[in-house]
């Protein structure tokens, strides 16, 4: 109890200076925290299935270093990309490690990780339908507790305001249809990444 009201304190000091700044380890903290609203999940019987919204500092600290101009042109040009990690497993294991006992079954579920799961995938906010611009599957053959894709839409959700929801079509994985809700809010409560001592 006391420590989700720390989390809550926390979430609406955030809230209401945006300006905050932390480290990545904290900035992956946060948005990993399902009270931060960036998480979202369902299960249905063994199989678990997240949807995390991912801060776009978190995948240009890959290009550049926070504070810099390359980062600020980065941030710039991409600030109508928003970014989702869709994490699937059955029993604790990787979605595909329950085919790999059947190499065709397996190499279709490849594929279909790789390039048929964007159809599966929309963003509604409002009226406006927004398919995946561009998703990231790396397979890491068991040595993780589940399958990561990485989802980017051209959504401009800082932009926007109210709520808007991811729906995943699982059906082909034997995962039935999901719709994930989120508030625009905490999107924009995010903290932003510290600019010195990254």
């Amino acid at each position: 109890m006391i420590g989700r009201l720390i989390f809550l304190l926390v979430l609406i000091f955030f809230g209401c200076q945006r300006q905050r700044q932390v480290s990545i380890d904290e900035l992956k903290a946060y948005a990993s925290n399902s009270e931060s609203g960036l998480l979202k999940s369902a299960t249905m019987g063994d199989i678990k299935i997240e949807l995390v919204y991912r801060p776009k500092e978190l995948i240009l600290i890959q290009e550049a270093a926070p504070g810099t101009t390359e980062w600020s042109t980065l941030l710039t040009r991409l600030d109508s990309l928003d970014y989702f990690v869709l994490r699937l497993s059955r029993n604790g294991k990787e979605i595909e490690e329950n085919y790999n006992k059947n190499v065709e079954r397996f190499e279709r579920i490849m594929t279909y990780l790789g390039e048929g799961i964007s159809g599966d995938i929309v963003l509604l906010s409002g009226e406006e339908r927004i398919e995946p611009e561009q998703l990231l599957y790396v397979p890491s053959f068991g040595s993780s507790d589940a399958t990561s894709i990485l989802i980017v839409f051209k959504s401009y959700l800082s932009k926007r305001d109210g709520k808007f929801k991811v729906i995943f079509n699982g059906t082909a994985l034997r995962m039935g249809s999901h719709e994930f809700e989120y508030a625009i809010r905490s999107i924009k409560a995010l903290p932003s990444l510290e600019t010195t001592g990254s």
